[in-house]
């Protein structure tokens, strides 16, 4: 979704792009969700130093899934330009979590990969968490937020009742 606004925390704002946001069923209790998005910051992103957190909140703004990895957590390459955390052990529900969280700050724009296991309640529509798709009144609209430090960028996703989420 290029040329879009992001919303930012503590930084002028700059446009995050969001690539891929699908969410799939996994199981009777929740979602895979793969997502990916880039974005230009004024400051540098350095996940091993400041932790990072992902959140998927709802039309509101208030948060429907959250997870936080720890800064000791980021496993850095010598170079410094891609960050890794993957869990020692899988997600498991009803909690969910994070599979892997990847950041690549190697170029002008900065990459965040996010796989996660998200909680069937935590989805906002019926339709989008397996019930039918007859009681879900309209399209869901999610906003994807990354959190680092003080910093946030944040973009709103489309969401319809097929369980694949385009970028709006």
């Amino acid at each position: 979704m290029p040329g879009t606004a992001a919303d930012t925390v503590n930084d002028s704002a700059f446009n995050m792009v969001v690539t891929r946001f699908v969410v799939t069923p996994y199981g009777p209790l929740g979602f895979r969700l793969a997502a990916r998005a880039s974005f230009q910051p004024r400051m540098p992103v350095e996940p091993d130093v400041t932790g990072m957190t992902i959140e998927l909140d709802d039309a509101s703004g208030v948060a429907l899934f959250s997870a936080s990895v720890p800064a000791d957590m980021f496993e850095a390459n010598y170079a410094r330009t891609r960050f890794l955390y993957v869990p020692d052990a899988p997600p498991t529900m009803p909690l969910g979590g994070l599979i892997s969280l990847t950041v690549t700050t190697g170029g002008p724009s900065v990459v965040v990969t996010a796989k996660a296991i998200v909680p069937t309640e935590a989805l906002p529509t019926v339709a989008l968490a397996g019930g039918p798709v007859a009681r879900a009144q309209a399209a869901s609209k999610f906003a994807w937020t990354i959190r680092w430090g003080g910093r946030c960028v944040t973009n709103p996703v489309h969401c319809r009742p097929r369980k694949k989420c385009p970028p709006q």
